[in-house]
């Protein structure tokens, strides 16, 4: 069976166990068609009552109990041979159910598994109930000021400047998730990926085979997983003018069939729109992220949650990103992709070409000498030119404004289209210029391709 199939199975498995598990029981409708909408909020983990559970248990009931338990066989004979702490604790809550049996009966159940050296049995009934509860992750809400750009933890005032929010001057805002436990549940399911420690392949067939992952094994001394990030604007309806930009991010060394599975994504931020951020915004939003990868690359522990307690150990690199070319750019302090120096990969110019319908459209192509005098955007660049900025910022100020702007002009062809700090700048194996993948959306199929079909097509 596949994973996605095996985990949809799970969590379904999980989400009958939570039903099943309410103080009125009788109330809870556990239908097939409603196993969608269960709320596990509403699990009151505090409960210990003693007295067996009453119901009336229908014929239709009790066949889609079987069913259930049915599928909890079906995961344990398709599946791996290692039955998690959470698959034993459905299991649990459906025998529960079927014969009505009290918390303190569960408990005398548990204690017997654990006498008999079952694996993975849950400590107690309480936390069994636990385990199926923690399964939500909580964001944090920050807010950004308008006045002081800084970010604010409160809506009505800002924490920094002490500005006071209105309901004509709401506040942009974002939601953080942390990564350390979405990495920690996907190595539970995952452990093969660790160590680290690999062969290459002769030719590149994935990103592990790259020079910086072979860079990052003769350099890294323990177990290492590196992340490729993405972060793009979506439209939540079709035709809608807002977006909701999330940043997602996946571990490089999960094999391709399970790398981009749904339950292997790690969720590290939305920005809920309703425009899309500017580069300011987008590095505060991408300030609690770096943050975290900041101190992860120094290593972090990772609880396996099983009977035995154990854990392993690894640090944490982001190596690459995959973007379009205008989420790029604010990422990058970059102007537009279509502006003087927008260019993501080099510190090409371009130039303004008229087209056929009388309009403008600025080009990159470059002669073969104008190529070898151009520099590529990489870490050391950036923070010569980013210096550089900074120097000329200075400058102006000691000039009047009459005289600042042919100064600017002149200023902003040697500072190369920098506009301001990469967020991304600080973590130590991200390269601003490299490591971000080349758009083949926008630079291939409606870029090279639409020009070829117009040439094949005159």
């Amino acid at each position: 069976m596949k994973r996605w199939k095996q985990q949809r199975l799970q969590n379904q498995a999980i989400q009958i166990g939570q039903a099943l598990y309410q103080q009125n029981v009788d109330e809870v409708n556990i239908n097939p068609e409603m196993d969608d909408i269960i709320d596990i909020n509403s699990i009151n983990i505090n409960n210990t009552i003693d007295d067996p559970i009453i119901s009336n248990v229908n014929v239709s009931e009790s066949r889609f109990l079987n069913d259930a338990i049915d599928k909890i066989k079906q995961l344990a004979c398709d599946g791996p041979n290692i039955i998690t702490e959470k698959d034993i604790s459905c299991a649990l809550v459906l025998l529960k159910k079927r014969y009505r049996l009290s918390a303190r009966c569960m408990d005398d159940i548990i204690s017997l598994l654990r006498t008999f050296n079952v694996p993975n049995v849950p400590s107690s009934w309480y936390r069994l109930k636990k385990s199926l509860t923690a399964t939500q992750l909580t964001p944090i809400q920050s807010f950004i000021c308008s006045e002081c750009q800084e970010v604010s933890t409160s809506s009505a005032l800002c924490s920094q400047c002490n500005c006071h929010f209105s309901s004509t001057n709401k506040p942009n805002y974002f939601f953080s998730f942390p990564i350390q436990s979405q990495v920690e549940r996907i190595l539970h399911y995952n452990r093969d990926i660790l160590p680290t420690r690999r062969c290459y392949a002769v030719s590149m067939k994935d990103i592990c085979d790259g020079a910086l992952h072979q860079k990052l094994q003769s350099e890294i001394q323990e177990s290492f997983l590196t992340l490729t990030l993405n972060v793009d604007g979506i439209q939540p309806n079709k035709g809608s003018q807002k977006t909701i930009w999330p940043i997602l991010l996946v571990i490089n060394e999960l094999p391709l069939k399970r790398r981009f599975a749904i339950e292997n994504i790690i969720l590290a931020g939305v920005w809920p729109g309703p425009s899309k951020p500017s580069r300011t915004e987008m590095s505060i939003f991408f300030r609690p992220l770096v943050e975290e990868l900041v101190t992860l690359e120094q290593g972090a522990k990772f609880q396996y949650q099983d009977d035995n307690n154990s854990s392993t150990s690894a640090r944490i690199f982001l190596i690459g990103a995959c973007c379009d070319k205008p989420a790029q750019a604010l990422l990058q302090f970059l102007p537009e992709p279509i502006a003087a120096f927008g260019c993501g990969r080099c510190e090409v110019e371009g130039f303004m070409v008229r087209t056929e319908k009388e309009g403008n459209v600025r080009s990159f192509a470059m002669t073969l000498d104008a190529v070898e005098e151009t520099y590529l955007r990489s870490n050391m660049r950036f923070d010569v030119l980013l210096d550089l900025k900074l120097l000329h910022e200075q400058i102006q100020q000691s000039f009047p404004m009459r005289k600042r702007k042919s100064l600017m002009e002149q200023h902003r062809l040697e500072e190369k289209g920098i506009l301001g700090p990469c967020i991304l700048r600080e973590l130590s194996y991200f390269d601003v210029g490299r490591s971000f993948m080349a758009d083949t959306l926008h630079n291939v199929y409606i870029g090279a391709f639409v020009c070829k079909l117009f040439e094949y097509f005159d």
